[in-house]
C-alpha cells in the first residue's frame, strides 16, 4: 500500500464520516489487485511484515483505516492464489496458508465494520466494500479450485463447505443482529448479492446445457437449481417488504446451492466410466456430499441417483 493509496483511504474516510447516508448504485463485485511479492519468493516475509505495518502502524489506530487495509490484504492473497495457480506453482500447503490469511483478514474487517454499526456508526461505504470483496473473493477462489488441473495427488482440495462457513462468519460479523443498521445499507448489500445470484443462475444453466451434450451428469443439479430459484424468489418477496436481512439470508442459501451445483465432486463424466461398479462408487461420493450439505431431500437424491444410473445403461 503506497502513499497514493493511503491518501485515497484518507479521502474515503472523510467521505464516510459525513452524517448523510450517500446514495450509491449497486454493481457487480470486482476483484482486481496486483499479486505483488509471491509466497514462493524468499522475500515474501518482507511482504508479510509490510502487511502488518500497513494494518497496525500506518492506520494510526483508526478502525476504518485498519479495515480497509485488511480488505486490501485479503484481495491480494486471492490474487496470489490466482497467479500461482495459473503458473502451476500453487501447492496445497501454500493455498491453505493463503486461504487462512484471506479468511482472517476478511473476518477482521467485517468485525470492525459490525462493531462500528453496533456503536451507532454509519460506515456505509466500508460495509458495501467489505461485502463486495467477500463476494468477489469467494467466486474467484471457487473458480480457481474448480478449474485446477493435475493428477490426484497434486490437485488442489478445497474443504467441503469452507466457503459457505466463511461467508456465514463474515456476514454475521459484518451485520450483527444487535446493530441498528440503516435500511439503506442493507438494501445496498442486498442489491449486490441479488445481482450475483441472478448472474450465477444464468451462467450455471448455460453450463449445464453445454455439459448435457458432453455426457457429464451432476447429481442433484436440478434439485439444487430449483432450491436456489426458490430462495431467490423468497429474497425478492422479502425485499419488496423492506425486510433486507431476511432477503440476504435467502440469497446466501441460494449462493450455497449454486456453488454446490458446480462442485467438481458432483460431476460424473459418463463417457469415461468403465463399468457399473465404478459408476456406483462415484455416485456414493456425490450422494454423501449432497446429504452432508443438507440442501437436498434424501428422496430427491435417491431419484437423481437412479436417473443417472439409468442414463449410463442407455
Amino acid at each position: 500500500m503506497g502513499i497514493a493509496l493511503w491518501l485515497f483511504l484518507l479521502n474515503a474516510e472523510v467521505l464516510a464520516s459525513t452524517e448523510t447516508l450517500p446514495t450509491m448504485t449497486a454493481a457487480a463485485p470486482i476483484l482486481i489487485v496486483d499479486a505483488g511479492v509471491l509466497p514462493t519468493s524468499r522475500f515474501y516475509f518482507l511482504d508479510k511484515f509490510d502487511e502488518w505495518v500497513q494494518k497496525n502502524i500506518f492506520t494510526f489506530g483508526i478502525n476504518s483505516f485498519r479495515a480497509k487495509a485488511a480488505l486490501e490484504s485479503a484481495a491480494e492473497h486471492v490474487a496470489e492464489l490466482q497467479f500461482l495457480n495459473a503458473q502451476g506453482m500453487l501447492t496445497n500447503k501454500i493455498a491453505q496458508a493463503l486461504l487462512a490469511s484471506w479468511q482472517d483478514n476478511m473476518v477482521f474487517a467485517a468485525t470492525i465494520v459490525g462493531n462500528d454499526f453496533a456503536h451507532g456508526g454509519r460506515p456505509v461505504q466500508l460495509a458495501d466494500e467489505t461485502f463486495r470483496t467477500m463476494l468477489a473473493s469467494v467466486d474467484a477462489i471457487q473458480t480457481e479450485y474448480a478449474g485446477n488441473i493435475g493428477d490426484e495427488e497434486q490437485r488442489l482440495i478445497l474443504a467441503d463447505n469452507f466457503l459457505s462457513h466463511t461467508e456465514e462468519q463474515i456476514t454475521s460479523s459484518l451485520l450483527p443482529e444487535t446493530a441498528g443498521i440503516p435500511d439503506q445499507v442493507l438494501r445496498l448489500i442486498t442489491d449486490d448479492v441479488m445481482m450475483e445470484v441472478q448472474k450465477s443462475l444464468e451462467k450455471i444453466k448455460a453450463t449445464l446445457v453445454e455439459e448435457k451434450s458432453s455426457s457429464v451428469k451432476r447429481a442433484g443439479s436440478l434439485s439444487l437449481l430449483e432450491l436456489a430459484a426458490q430462495d431467490e424468489q423468497s429474497a425478492k418477496d422479502y425485499y419488496e417488504k423492506n425486510n433486507f436481512r431476511a432477503a440476504l439470508e435467502n440469497l446466501e442459501e441460494a449462493r450455497r446451492a449454486l456453488r454446490l451445483v458446480m462442485n467438481d465432486k458432483l460431476a460424473i463424466e459418463m463417457d469415461v466410466i468403465v463399468d457399473k461398479t465404478e459408476l456406483n462408487s462415484r455416485l456414493d461420493e456425490t450422494v454423501d456430499l449432497l446429504v452432508e450439505s443438507g440442501l437436498v431431500d434424501v428422496a430427491e437424491i435417491d431419484a437423481e441417483r437412479a436417473k443417472i444410473s439409468a442414463a449410463y445403461l442407455e
